[in-house]
């Protein structure tokens, strides 16, 4: 897992470049709950067109709607820089046997999240002709989608910014590279965050 704030310092100076280093889709963790005001806690918001479009992201205390042009409602979204992670959604190299990346706390999932809460096969990623899609595995605690359950087995689509909360001890929030090159660029481009 890299910090937040680390991957914003290290950013590449374009989006291409970023692509080169990370070819997959990632999920930012963050604790479950976040009470108060927190130090290194930043807002972000991403406007949202009437028609769902997805549009760019601005710094909650600019005026992103005024300023790109768009009336539009707003989606907030709070990053810390020091406790939030980022884990790409991928296979480790020695695991190709399957197409899906599964998360659990049990040492042969791909992606392992030790936290006693977190069933030992908890759900399964999968990219599906370019969609990505997520199933709860069965798990004994659960997974919203979000806020909404996701059943077992059943996969359901998952696009950027959306939420997934595990046994409602952690948040997973999931960005493509695009969208998280994007993120970290507007961290980075407030700059007094990193000083």
């Amino acid at each position: 897992m890299t910090p937040l704030g680390e991957m914003c310092q290290s950013l590449p100076s374009s989006q291409e470049d970023f692509e080169k280093v990370h070819d997959c889709p990632a999920l930012m963790v963050a604790p479950f709950s976040r009470k108060g005001s927190k130090a290194g806690i930043i807002e972000l918001q991403q406007t949202v067109a009437g028609q769902g479009n997805r549009m760019p992201l601005g710094l909650s205390d600019t005026k992103p709607i005024e300023r790109l042009g768009y009336e539009t409602s707003r989606r907030k979204a709070r990053f810390s820089l020091t406790a939030d992670k980022i884990v790409w959604i991928r296979k480790p190299g020695d695991n190709s046997s399957s197409d899906e990346i599964t998360l659990g706390r049990a040492g042969d999932n791909d992606l392992v999240f030790p936290n006693s809460l977190i069933s030992k096969h908890h759900l399964v990623f999968k990219c599906d002709e370019g969609i990505w899609k997520v199933a709860d595995q069965n798990s004994t605690n659960g997974t919203a989608l979000n806020g909404q359950t996701v059943f077992p087995t059943v996969f359901h689509t998952i696009r950027d910014w959306d939420r997934l909360d595990l046994a409602k001890q952690l948040s997973l929030q999931f960005f493509s590279p695009i969208e998280l090159f994007h993120v970290c660029l507007r961290l980075k481009e407030a700059g007094d965050l990193f000083t």
